[in-house]
């Protein structure tokens, strides 16, 4: 993806998945590791366009699809479960 992550940190998260910090700091909500291995990449594949593309602008999701084509079914299935 040819992005920088500066650091990333693994710790409990009460209502995310995970978030990228503008610095290039990835923080990893800890129960991605009990979701579906396909959730979980995507989770990680989302913050690492953000750097590339700062908000959910139609350049994000055009980096999601070159990246992760089902994507949006990806996000369906992880937004029905609850953090």
């Amino acid at each position: 993806m040819g992005v920088r992550v500066v650091r990333i940190q693994v710790r409990v998260m009460r209502s995310k998945w995970a978030s990228m910090s503008t610095a290039g700091n990835l923080t990893l909500n800890s129960e991605l590791v009990e979701l579906p291995r396909e959730l979980g990449e995507y989770v990680i594949v989302h913050e690492l366009v953000h750097l590339l593309a700062p908000n959910h602008s139609k350049l994000f999701k055009s980096f999601m699809l070159a990246y992760v084509p089902d994507w949006e079914e990806r996000e369906a299935r992880l937004r029905s479960i609850v953090v």
